[in-house]
């Protein structure tokens, strides 16, 4: 075998095996929402006309951790039912309920899609 062609393997190899293998991404409540606002990895739910701010933290399957260096986005496949904002700090996201209807939100690492967690905007509450 090259020398070469073995070297850049066992590189690739060793780069692979230090990176955090993507899990799941936990959703968190930023600061308190007017109305309840349901966040698991698996699903998204808010009222129409509520934004909510959001902490994103991806989770790794293996011991090696996403820390700070992960850029890490969320976007709204269809921004006219949820809409998604930058917030103030990293990780931090605003989601708007726009209007009722489903739509899927991606979770960007890295510029790659990891995910696509499932959002509901149901209607404003009463």
């Amino acid at each position: 075998m090259n020398v070469r062609l073995a070297f850049a393997i066992l590189t690739l190899g060793l780069a692979t095996a230090c990176s955090p293998r993507y899990d799941h991404t936990t959703l968190t409540l930023g600061s308190p929402a007017p109305v309840p606002v349901q966040l698991s990895p698996a699903q998204i739910q808010l009222p129409a006309g509520i934004a909510a701010l959001v902490v994103a933290e991806p989770q790794s399957s293996n011991a090696n951790l996403y820390d700070e260096y992960y850029e890490v986005e969320l976007r709204s496949q269809d921004p006219g039912v949820l809409d998604v904002y930058p917030g103030p700090q990293e990780r931090e996201f605003v989601l708007v309920g726009l209007r009722e209807g489903t739509t899927c939100v991606e979770v960007v690492i890295q510029r790659d899609v990891a995910e696509c967690i499932a959002a509901t905007v149901r209607a404003p509450e009463q």
